[in-house]
């Protein structure tokens, strides 16, 4: 799963509110025509566990995982 379409489609085919949705930030966000925000007021409902992850992309568009001495603050 990798989109909204995808996440719908699943969610119409699984309406059991017992179904939940790991939602990595991360994952998502590596592709550019994901609006996180957006995915999360729509889906926020069947979000039962929210992983922020920290990416970024470099100059070309290619999706990284940050793994430096950098400091998130919540």
């Amino acid at each position: 799963m990798s989109t909204a379409a995808h996440i719908e489609a699943l969610i119409n085919n699984v309406p059991s509110k017992n179904a939940g949705l790991c939602f990595c930030t991360g994952s998502y966000s590596a592709r550019k025509d994901n609006d996180l925000l957006d995915m999360v007021k729509r889906f926020g409902d069947r979000i039962y566990f929210l992983h922020l992850r920290s990416t970024e992309r470099d100059e070309e568009g290619n999706f990284l995982k940050l793994i430096t001495s950098k400091v998130m603050a919540i």
